[in-house]
């Protein structure tokens, strides 16, 4: 019952979202009603079904990399054939399995998806000559091992509260915090 959905409590949604996420099952989903959402988002902006006005996209450059989180080769094999079956040769050859040794491998395997996907409704949406703006947001993130621009990392700088964070953040951070804030801005505001 709704009552009973609303008397869960965060830690279990939590785990149980972690666990389905781990046993390689999709994540939370939309719920496409033909009404409020009539198809996916994802399928409505390459089709250039949305509201035709100025547009801002992008990623960040490390996200979503990890689309096979193996440790050794194996274990990634494993995880590709079982997601990929029928294509899981094809995709090994293309990553060079057979003429690079398995590290090089599972490097070339690593695919953003986020940043091709938003590549590619930019383009369509230059095709279609609506103003489109593509960023890629990809400073070094100081503070932990190898950070990267991680998913997010860069909503620091676009609302310039790089203050509020832990890393410990220099001068040239908030120098781009600033440049970025008055971009989008002024995005916001003109178009």
């Amino acid at each position: 019952t709704l009552e009973e959905a609303r008397a869960i409590d965060a830690e279990t949604l939590r785990d149980k979202a972690s666990a389905f996420r781990n046993a390689g099952i999709h994540r939370w989903g939309l719920c496409v009603d033909g009404t409020f959402l009539p198809d996916q988002p994802n399928q409505m902006l390459c089709d250039n079904r949305r509201l035709q006005i100025p547009v801002m996209i992008g990623n960040t450059d490390d996200e979503f990399t990890d689309v096979f989180p193996a440790k050794t080769y194996e274990e990634f094999e494993a995880q590709v054939n079982a997601r990929l079956g029928d294509a899981a040769a094809e995709f090994l050859a293309l990553c060079g399995k057979g003429r690079l040794d398995e590290a090089q491998v599972m490097a070339n395997a690593k695919v953003n998806g986020s940043a091709f996907g938003a590549r590619l409704f930019s383009m369509r949406a230059a095709d279609a000559g609506l103003p489109v703006y593509f960023y890629s947001f990809g400073p070094e993130m100081p503070g932990g091992a190898n950070a990267g621009a991680f998913h997010s990392s860069e909503l620091w700088f676009m609302f310039e509260t790089l203050a509020k964070c832990w890393r410990p953040f220099t001068g040239k951070h908030y120098d781009l915090a600033r440049q970025m804030c008055n971009y989008w801005t002024n995005f916001a505001k003109t178009g």
